[in-house]
């Protein structure tokens, strides 16, 4: 498919182009919005010292790191009913060394929360950045159009920072590495995948889409440095303590309540009533995943190719089959509409008008049901019917639509 007009040859699809959009002189005005946004976030960054709340996420990662070092379980003894969950510490031994420069035994609570919230802004911005180039750069979004493709993400953004989550920060490894796999940067990718998976399970889902491209030197480094990573903590705990904390989390893991509140597909189904049993629901997944690397598969000889179409299926699926899914969870699916933005800007410049109001109906739905309804631009009183009625769930579902027709159409 030839690259080289993308006003013609790309009208709408999911391709990366083949060589990443680059500022150039004349691109002042978007050069200066990345900048200004850039210094708006380290700004909202730098407000966490001067937080009289001790953020609750961060307390969390920091009594779990805590424990870690000092010789403790980390995790909880009591996980069975499920109670007190929002008070658990549930991730791998091995974030305890990326967060220890963070927490307040290295820092202090202040300045360790403004690191940690500082690394996440970062990271996912950097991600961002690196989406935004690959689709094409300032060129595609030029002037206001880049103004409106980095708001569409700041919500989700500032919330999973601010919150002092570790998604923002995973997501943004995530764009990393698939933007890297797309650019033949094969090892880079694996390395920073591989980080990814080591904090949280769900970035497995892109590594195996973009497996699918069989190349051995991404292959060979996202699980090489994936085991490393996974088995580091050895060097403190020893083998057996750290084999008892996998069996541990392990059995938290497969033990975990569903509640209503989240906001996957299943606890959605369930708040409306629609009861479906975990069996069920895990065929219902697998059936999903085996669908969306079948419509990945015929693009495996192209990295690029592949890489476009895996990254929105992936980050909407990681949404909607996450049976913990939460509000700040949804920073994992807002560079989407990156992808949803180019689409219509591509349409619309090739005056194909249906495709481009499709598309731009789209995106306005996706960002209401899942940024402006859960925002402090929104009543206060009328998020309780966006909570219950689970409406940033129908956002996801709008979203990983858009990523499986565009895949389709690749």
């Amino acid at each position: 498919m030839p690259y080289g007009n993308f006003k013609s040859a790309m009208n709408g699809k999911v391709e990366f182009l083949k060589t990443p959009g680059n500022g150039g002189k004349q691109s002042s005005f978007e050069d200066r919005t990345r900048l200004v946004f850039l210094l708006l976030f380290a700004a909202a960054a730098v407000f966490q010292l001067f937080s009289t709340r001790f953020p609750h996420v961060y307390g969390l990662y920091d009594g779990g790191t805590l424990k870690f070092f000092s010789g403790a379980d980390p995790y909880p003894a009591e996980f069975r009913s499920g109670a007190d969950y929002g008070n658990w510490f549930v991730y791998p031994p091995v974030f305890t060394f990326l967060f220890l420069p963070f927490s307040s035994m290295v820092l202090g609570p202040a300045y360790g929360a403004f690191g940690w919230v500082l690394l996440n802004l970062l990271v996912f911005y950097g991600g961002v950045m690196a989406v935004i180039d690959q689709l094409g750069g300032n060129a595609i979004f030029r002037r206001w159009r880049m103004v409106a493709a980095i708001f569409l993400v700041t919500n989700e953004m500032l919330g999973a920072a601010l919150g002092t989550q570790s998604n923002a920060l995973v997501t943004g490894l995530m764009l990393l590495g698939g933007v890297s796999y797309a650019r033949g940067r094969f090892t880079a990718s694996g390395l920073l995948l591989a980080i990814a998976a080591a904090i949280k399970i769900h970035p497995l889902v892109l590594v195996l889409l973009l497996a699918l491209g069989l190349e051995w030197r991404f292959i060979v480094s996202v699980f090489g440095f994936l085991l490393a990573f996974t088995f580091l903590p050895a060097v403190v705990t020893g083998w057996d303590t750290l084999f008892r904390l996998f069996e541990h989390l392990a059995a938290i893991f497969f033990a975990d309540t569903l509640h209503d509140n989240f906001l996957g597909i299943q606890p959605a189904l369930n708040a409306y009533g629609w009861f479906i049993s975990d069996k069920a629901f895990t065929l219902f997944m697998l059936v999903n995943a085996a669908a969306v690397a079948l419509v990945c598969l015929p693009k495996a000889k192209d990295a690029n190719r592949l890489a476009a179409a895996s990254i929105p299926l992936a980050l909407a699926f990681i949404i909607l089959f996450n049976k913990r899914t939460e509000s700040l969870s949804f920073v994992i699916l807002a560079p989407v509409f990156l992808f949803m933005l180019r689409a219509h800007l591509i349409a619309k410049d090739a005056g194909e008008t249906a495709e481009a109001k499709l598309n731009l109906r789209l995106i306005i739905a996706g960002w209401m049901l899942i940024s402006y309804f859960s925002s402090d631009l929104f009543p206060g009183p009328l998020r309780d019917i966006v909570d219950t009625w689970h409406l940033k769930t129908l956002g996801g579902l709008l979203a990983y639509g858009w990523a499986w027709r565009a895949a389709l159409r690749a």
